[in-house]
């Protein structure tokens, strides 16, 4: 039986070509790669730190490496995978920066999900109630959250320039009343750099890198 998965990860699924090798970084239960498993036949091959998701995916069928994401990727050689993702996972990271870096050695095409820290209402709660937010996208409050490097779509974009990473592709999400869609069956849209608001009206964005080296 093939789980249902969030509307974020099937905007990351339209990304992934099928029968390809993709990398999961800090890839929970697994409910991802077995769906990519299913329904794109892909070989997939998870990262997590986590004894009790561990043992989720493996009885899933699915290949899984017991690893801090923060000590790198030294088990896999350069161009390993066609496919690395790193979704909602960056910001707990304490060198993210350097995850990002190993992500673009090991594989052809690297693709990050992030919560954006810039959207409305986490400006409204910041502002008005004058306390860190407590939202969909960050449910934690300041004193159990996970979180420690939080940063909005703009902060990211900023960051890979610093660091030569090129952003091919990005994509933005919102959910209603501000829905950003294609079509009526699709929940993404596709922006150039200089689209008026996303760091404010989006709450999540996906973006398709590559190092300046890679494709040069």
């Amino acid at each position: 039986m093939i789980e249902t998965i969030r509307e974020d990860l099937k905007l990351i699924a339209e990304l992934i070509e099928p029968e390809c090798n993709v990398l999961d970084l800090g890839c929970g239960e697994g409910t991802f790669l077995h769906y990519l498993k299913n329904t794109k036949r892909i070989n997939v091959t998870g990262i997590e730190i986590n004894q009790d998701k561990i043992f989720k995916c493996l009885s899933k069928g699915l290949n899984v490496v017991n690893s801090n994401l923060d000590e790198g990727l030294a088990l896999f050689d350069k161009s390993s995978f066609d496919y690395v993702i790193l979704n909602e996972t960056l910001q707990v990271l304490h060198h993210p920066i350097d995850l990002l870096t190993e992500m673009l050695r090991v594989g052809k095409t690297c693709i990050v999900g992030i919560s954006n820290f810039g959207h409305w209402k986490t400006r409204i709660d910041l502002l008005f109630r004058g306390h860190m937010p407590v939202t969909e996208a960050f449910p934690f409050d300041w004193y159990n959250t996970p979180n420690i490097h939080l940063c909005t779509l703009k902060d990211f974009e900023l960051a890979c320039r610093k660091n030569n990473i090129n952003v091919i592709n990005k994509y933005f999400y919102s959910k209603p009343p501000l829905q950003l869609s294609l079509s009526d069956n699709s929940t993404k849209v596709k922006v150039q750099n200089n689209m008026f608001g996303f760091n404010l009206f989006a709450s999540y964005g996906v973006y398709v890198i590559k190092s300046n080296s890679a494709i040069s």
